[in-house]
């Protein structure tokens, strides 16, 4: 059953034209799923959260929905979209559908990421449009939201297991992948256009290895800055276009489908614009949620020793009057790919006069990179070509046959570096490249400054050991909220003193660096958890109070000493019950209990970085301020005038004269 943490409200309708906001009626994350995580509560709904919204968990959770409150005075906000921080970085954006509530239409954000939140780690949920978000003083100014879910086994997803995700891949028809502007782990198999006019084959990264260890992975160019591709899976079935989605890096689009050919032969191809991150991260691809794809991405230093392709596919052609292709055009990509277009041209690959033709094809034009890094090639050819011949063509760059970008050893024996081949059968033509096929191996020639960071600290500022290395004599600064602010830059020293002034518990240390001549960059994120002990107060508190009291509220004269700023509780019936705790200040009201009697008071103080100090037990006598009646039944003679007793409601007349005592 799903927790609930608090019930729908009724309003009053006619206070609503008098309130600038709205109590909070929570419709909660629409699924049968645990509340693991809410800011929601009763209070008046404002616009505009101003602190951010951090979550840690002790154990591994599978969140399953994410909901956001945008009441926003009752007019609501078309949906936007809900971003997952992972230690301060970007690690997934989903799309939000709305659901109404509250009277109001929009009000109501849902994601469902399917994303486990694993401990030992700092997560913030951030919205997409901050100024319709509702917040409030109750909810710390952090947005309203709700994550709902379950535990996860041993940090992972306990379903889809791979077992499933192997199934669902060999059910989706998925064979291939390509990633614009960066390169494959494995070159492996043709992508087909289908038979016909404009038909061409062109290299992609099977899904399924064949008799090589290789995993499945691609490479990107380090540029230190998030950077935008587009992802395309090949398929031999229709899928529709809403039931793909991409997790593990921030899509900018939905999957768009295009078919290449006609019936059993036809190629179906489905792309999506992404961002990828600065650190390395792992592309999911899921079809109707099931993850069917994970890509393990990892960097590479950006610059290539020579041209690389990562990416060639067919875009366009013409025909002639007599049916044979005029011209052509396909979209590159790659790393340190020319400019020039008198340096591309195409090929045939059979052997035999005349096919082979250097000279078949030119390139007539080129286009600009566009954003993906991507740009088009035109080509005129010089002769005609048959149905099928585009698809034995060889791509040249500079007279040479162009390198295609990758990563496995089933081309050529004993190395396992980035290998390139020039199209044709494979296992002939395995061309080594240079150290920069060290691929995932490689290492910047400028080395970074190395931080010595502990994970646990008692004290603040934390001193952080500092080796600059090539960055000597450059400026630092560093961040404790997993990059949110940033201190101001200094010199780079042997450490650095970090102030953590937030109190205990986990920070999200990340330094920046650079050097004149050198790039900037960013750390990785540290987590340093702040455990001061707490210790013995200097000054020890004291309580000054009544012993006896004709009133149910007392007043107590509080001297602090080392609390001031600090809180209190008390107690009445000796640590039985205690109040709720309140701010400390010099004079204080407590309340006895009903009934007259004595009562055992006591205090207990605290403030952070000190011991819980509980003050001695005073006993306090509450009655109604009258004498107490003779121990053995002696009369108390009234006729002096004096004022007699009266404590409780009965009275014991006797003779001529009035005389009481209690019983």
């Amino acid at each position: 059953m799903k927790k609930r943490f608090f019930s729908t409200l009724i309003v009053v309708s006619m206070l609503m034209s008098l309130l600038p906001a709205y109590v909070v009626q929570a419709e909660h994350c629409p699924g049968n799923y645990d509340v693991l995580f809410s800011t929601y509560n009763y209070g008046v709904a404002n616009n505009g959260p101003t602190e951010d919204v951090i979550v840690t968990f002790d154990e591994a959770k599978m969140v399953k929905e994410i909901t956001t409150y945008h009441w926003n005075n009752g007019y609501g906000k078309a949906p936007g979209s809900v971003s997952i921080y992972k230690d301060g970085n970007l690690d997934g954006t989903w799309t939000a559908t709305a659901r109404g509530g509250s009277g109001a239409s929009n009000v109501n954000w849902d994601v469902f990421p399917d994303y486990v939140m694993e401990p030992g780690h700092t997560y913030k949920i951030v919205d997409s449009d901050i100024a319709s978000w509702s917040c409030n003083e109750s909810s710390g100014y952090r947005g309203f939201v709700e994550i709902c879910g379950y535990a996860a086994e041993g940090g992972t997803t306990p379903d889809p297991t791979e077992d499933a995700k192997a199934k669902a891949l060999e059910e989706s028809g998925l064979y291939a992948i390509n990633i614009t502007d960066a390169g494959a782990a494995q070159i492996d198999t043709w992508a087909s256009t289908g038979h016909g006019k404009g038909s061409v084959m062109f290299p992609v990264m099977s899904l399924t290895p064949m008799d090589w260890e290789e995993p499945l992975g691609c490479f990107f160019r380090a540029t230190g800055e998030p950077t935008l591709h587009k992802l395309t899976v090949y398929g031999s079935k229709h899928i529709d276009e809403s039931d793909i989605t991409l997790a593990g890096v921030r899509s900018t689009g939905v999957f768009q489908e295009t078919v290449y050919g006609e019936d059993e032969e036809a190629l179906y191809a489905y792309t999506v614009p992404f961002t990828a991150n600065t650190e390395d991260f792992t592309i999911s691809v899921k079809i109707d949620g099931q993850t069917v794809l994970d890509i393990p991405c990892t960097h590479i230093p950006p610059e290539a020793p020579c041209p690389y392709v990562t990416n060639l596919y067919p875009e366009d052609y013409t025909e002639n009057k007599e049916g044979y292709l005029e011209s052509f055009t396909v979209k590159i990509g790659g790393f340190s790919l020319p400019t020039d277009k008198s340096l591309y041209k195409f090929q045939r690959n059979i052997d035999a006069e005349p096919y082979y033709n250097s000279d078949f094809a030119e390139c007539t034009d080129i286009s600009e990179k566009d954003e993906y890094g991507e740009f088009t090639l035109t080509f005129t050819l010089k002769e005609n070509l048959g149905i099928y011949d585009l698809q034995w063509l060889d791509l040249l760059i500079d007279d040479s046959t162009c390198w295609f970008f990758s990563k496995a050893d089933h081309l050529s024996s004993n190395y396992s570096g980035v290998y390139n081949y020039n199209g044709q059968e494979q296992g002939s033509n395995a061309r080594i490249a240079s150290p920069y096929a060290a691929a995932n191996r490689a290492e910047s020639t400028v080395k970074s400054p190395v931080f010595s960071v502990l994970e646990e600290a008692e004290e603040t500022p934390v001193s952080i050991g500092v080796t600059p290395n090539d960055y000597e004599g450059g400026k630092l600064c560093y961040s404790t909220d997993g990059g949110g602010t940033w201190s101001a830059w200094a010199t780079i020293g042997s450490s650095v003193l970090v102030p953590l002034s937030n109190g205990n518990g986990d920070y999200n240390i990340v330094f920046k660096y650079k050097k004149d001549g050198l790039e900037e960059k960013q750390s990785n994120t540290y987590t340093v958890k702040l455990a001061i002990p707490d210790k013995d107060p200097e000054v020890v508190p004291t309580v000054t109070l009544p012993t006896v009291t004709t009133k149910q509220s007392i007043e107590a004269a509080i001297t602090a000493g080392s609390y001031a700023g600090g809180k209190y509780a008390y107690t009445t019936d000796g640590w039985e019950t205690t109040s709720d705790y309140a701010p400390v200040a010099s004079k204080v009201n407590i309340t006895l209990p009903d009934g007259y009697g004595v009562y055992s008071v006591a205090f207990v103080f605290v403030k952070e970085g000190y011991i819980s100090y509980e003050t001695e037990i005073i006993a306090v006598d509450y009655n109604d301020g009258m004498a107490a009646a003779p121990a053995s039944g002696g009369i108390i003679d009234a006729s002096s005038g004096k004022e007699v007793s009266k404590k409780g409601d009965s009275y014991i007349i006797s003779g001529d004269k009035e005389s009481v005592y209690r019983i």
